[in-house]
């Protein structure tokens, strides 16, 4: 039997991990939100 070597270390809680993962996710997603929102403004000031 092949040992599988956990991802995340055995003295890290996976729900904490999960969610700041999500947060990182979330504060990405927020600002790629923020640059297509500002695109269009830019191209009908000019």
């Amino acid at each position: 039997m092949k040992k599988h070597k956990p991802l995340i270390p055995a003295n890290v809680d996976p729900i904490a991990l999960a969610d700041e993962i999500k947060g990182d996710m979330a504060s990405e997603w927020l600002k790629r939100r923020e640059k297509i929102k500002s695109k269009p403004l830019l191209a009908q000031q000019s």
